[in-house]
């Protein structure tokens, strides 16, 4: 059987590719730093010198430990004014910190929010409920028990991966790659986090199975190495709303969510550097995401035939 033929650079391309196969790594580095994923990935197709460049692992690497980590914040929205329609935009954001701009991380609509009588009256979208600010809540329907059961939430993050589950599927994804693996249902668990293991290099969820028995006794036991505590500034302008910082950064920058569905990006000291307004309830995220291209075994194992694709690039 005949070997697939190696990509070649067209002659305009040539040049390009001289570039980055004789160019010093640090400065390969700076140009993909600041180059989006998806320019990146693209690369990968012009030809096999890109294509090897924009694979190399420590090159990877290396950009991954300069990416700056990014605040998540999750929104809903009305996709549709008509209110016999029922949609509902689904967005994840992340928030540049120097730039104090957004970009997509997850974005999809979706319309299964009421039952049939609920539809029939055309009820409005339901508001978005914050039960912690640990976890995603928003775009709850309510369940068989009369409570609200989120419909998306994100669990846990590192290493650029997201642990994520959408009503009843949970997923761990890359969002800058767009690589995703199923896995079981924990809705009956207590997720308490996504760790990498050492010895073995995978990714391993860690839960407890205990969450609705009134009698089990959990423990946790935290070997705490160093710890870093600063302090959230007085912001004499909130005092008379209810407003919820959370510091997202080792140098004190602040996010605060305020009840007028306002996000406020402060520094250390309380100076207002940009304020974002939402239509809807915003919570907050306490995850950060630092974006990755380098490869992961959990996203080349075969898939199972009943696995769901996530639906959380559709918007992208």
């Amino acid at each position: 059987m005949a070997e697939p033929a190696a990509l070649e650079p067209e002659p305009r391309q040539a040049d390009a590719a001289a570039f980055f196969r004789d160019s010093p790594p640090r400065v390969i580095i700076e140009i993909f730093r600041r180059l989006p994923a998806r320019s990146i990935l693209r690369l990968r197709s012009v030809c096999t010198v890109l294509r090897d460049v924009t694979s190399y692992r420590p090159l990877l690497a290396a950009v991954h430990l300069l990416h700056p980590p990014q605040p998540l914040i999750c929104f809903g929205r009305n996709a549709c004014p008509d209110r016999y329609i029922q949609l509902r935009d689904y967005c994840v954001e992340a928030l540049d910190l120097r730039s104090d701009t957004l970009r997509p991380i997850f974005r999809f609509t979706d319309n299964e929010y009421h039952n049939d009588i609920a539809n029939d009256e055309g009820f409005e979208p339901p508001p978005i409920f914050v039960f912690s600010k640990d976890n995603i809540h928003y775009g709850e329907m309510d369940g068989d028990g009369g409570g609200h059961d989120p419909r998306l939430m994100v669990h846990a993050s590192i290493d650029g991966l997201l642990l994520v589950s959408f009503i009843n599927s949970w997923y761990v994804c890359n969002p800058a790659t767009r690589q995703w693996a199923a896995l079981p249902d924990l809705r009956d668990c207590d997720v308490i986090g996504l760790y990498e293991h050492v010895s073995s290099g995978e990714y391993r969820v860690l839960y407890h199975t205990g969450k609705d028995d009134e009698e089990a006794s959990t423990c946790y036991y935290v070997l705490t190495i160093r710890r870093i505590t600063i302090q959230v500034p007085r912001i004499p302008a909130l005092q008379y709303i209810d407003w919820f910082p959370r510091v997202v950064s080792p140098e004190g920058d602040v996010l605060i969510e305020c009840e007028n569905k306002l996000v406020l990006h402060c520094d250390r000291i309380g100076n207002l550097l940009q304020k974002f307004q939402f239509r809807e309830e915003t919570p907050l995220v306490r995850h950060t995401l630092k974006e990755t291209l380098l490869p992961h075994a959990i996203f080349l194992a075969p898939k199972p035939d009943d696995a769901i694709e996530p639906p959380f690039f559709q918007g992208l």
